[in-house]
């Protein structure tokens, strides 16, 4: 800067006005400047003059770019040297400092300000954004493990397989699945394993988890309460003969501790046991369904049929019916009634000999109408044929009692053999014993047929009994 010269004077004159700061550059700072007067004598006189220059221009730095990271492994932050940002001034280098010391950035955004200051104090700044992500997944661990049902079911949680998991930043949730367990699931299942990190990392990893249980089996068998000879099967009960109650056994595996449910219907002796017993009282055709549950909750479920058929003769309560096979024709049925005491004589005994050898029969008799052999046939499948078209005299000829159109609800024609001028008597026995239609007739020789209105006859089952000098022939008549 150029100074001002100071005033002078003197008595013979100024010579000259110096001083020792020759140079127009002032350094920062105060510079005492020392002005000299001289006069024509050569006498000198001095003052001192102060200049003070101050810094009040701020550095420059640059801004530096964003800085980006991922977590050291195994830790929650990243580990950073960040560079210096380039500072400039008018009056040195400035110096470079940062409002973040330490070399360790969590994950996320961290604002880092970089500040120069000059040797003025004057400063500037710069801001620079680190950001750490943290892309570490958690280290799943799981253990194998087993479980009981109780009920039928067991239910597990994460903590239970869970073998010391862990994350850089913490596991925040674990899933496990399947986490519940049934009677098809016991043995051994794969189950999975997932871990979750706070910034969404995830991780996976399977175990096996036994499931220990059974499933009870059951068996069922039927035992007739004597050993009466009926020359049907053992769940099979002829109402007038033979064994009336059969026992339901059931034999058990798969676990302990059994409970049993029946259903199905009615003659049960008990329904919450494993061997009840049914008594039969009227023709049915019913299936027992037992469900049988274990210790552990886990259910199985079998059933039994039971055939109940009426063998009674309701004209005559002593006499039980009979289906006997024609000798003539080896597909020819008809039913009578006999004494209990002559059965075994008609129905094969355990030894499997032929009964009715007196009749010279291919075939054994059985207990019951012709027409009622099955339980799944409660009209009689054995009228299949008759079904499919009309009776002709000759097809007719060939039964000795047999009704067409069966089931029917207009009208039915019976056919039978007789011989000539027979007299008969047609009986219509409703399940009451109420007998509710009665046709006294006389035969032709031979073949015989005769069409009877049933109209007027309620829906349901008759007895349709015909009365002749060789004996009384049954069937059934179904009133739709």
């Amino acid at each position: 800067m150029n100074l001002t010269t100071p005033t002078t004077s003197d008595n013979c004159g100024v010579a000259s006005v110096t001083k020792n700061h020759a140079s127009a550059l002032y350094p920062v700072g105060a510079t005492i400047v020392i002005w000299t007067v001289t006069d024509n004598a050569g006498n000198t006189a001095t003052s001192s003059q102060t200049v003070t220059v101050t810094d009040n221009q701020a550095p420059t730095i640059t801004t530096n770019t964003t800085f980006t990271a991922n977590t050291a492994a195994g830790l929650a932050y990243a580990v950073i040297t960040l560079t210096p940002p380039t500072g400039t001034d008018n009056n040195g280098t400035p110096t470079i400092t940062k409002n973040h010391a330490s070399t360790q950035y969590p994950v996320g955004n961290t604002v880092v300000i970089w500040t120069a200051t000059d040797a003025s104090g004057n400063t500037a700044t710069s801001s620079q954004t680190v950001t750490v992500t943290d892309n570490e997944a958690p280290v799943a661990i799981a253990k194998n493990i087993s479980v009981t049902l109780s009920g039928g079911h067991a239910t597990i949680t994460p903590a239970s397989v869970d073998n010391g998991s862990h994350d850089n930043v913490g596991i925040t949730s674990q899933t496990v699945s399947p986490s519940s367990f049934g009677c098809n699931n016991i043995g051994a299942n794969t189950v999975k394993l997932t871990c979750t990190d706070a910034h969404g990392n995830t991780a996976t990893v399977n175990c096996t988890v036994t499931v220990i249980g059974a499933v009870p089996t059951r068996t069922i068998t039927c035992t007739p309460s004597n050993n009466t000879y009926t020359g049907g099967d053992c769940s099979k009960i002829y109402l007038g003969y033979g064994p009336q109650t059969i026992t339901l056994n059931g034999t058990c595996g798969g676990g302990t501790s059994f409970t049993h449910s029946w259903c199905g219907g009615s003659g049960l002796s008990a329904t919450n046991c494993q061997y009840p017993t049914f008594t039969g009282s009227s023709e049915c055709h019913p299936t027992f369904t037992v469900t049988t549950t274990n210790n552990y909750g886990c259910t199985s479920t079998s059933s039994q049929d039971i055939c109940v058929k009426d063998a009674r003769d309701h004209y005559h309560n002593n006499k039980v019916i009979v289906c006997h096979h024609n000798y003539r024709h080896s597909s020819s049925h008809s039913s009578y009634s006999c004494n209990s005491s002559d059965i075994p004589s008609h129905i094969c005994s355990n030894s499997g000999s032929h009964s009715d050898d007196n009749h010279g029969d291919h075939q054994p008799d059985h207990l019951g109408s012709h027409y009622h052999q099955d339980c799944d046939d409660q009209g009689g499948d054995d009228d299949d044929d008759r079904k499919a078209a009309s009776f002709t005299d000759a097809q007719a000829a060939a039964h000795d009692l047999e009704l067409f159109p069966n089931p029917s609800s207009t009208t039915s024609t019976i056919y039978f053999d007789a011989k000539a001028d027979e007299a008969y008597i047609l009986n219509f026995t409703d399940n009451t014993g109420r007998i509710v239609k009665s046709i006294h007739g006389s035969s032709i020789a031979g073949e015989n047929h005769l069409t009877v209105d049933v109209n007027n006859l309620s829906q349901g089952f008759y007895l349709v009994s015909l009365q002749k000098d060789d004996g009384i022939y049954k069937t059934k008549l179904i009133r739709e």
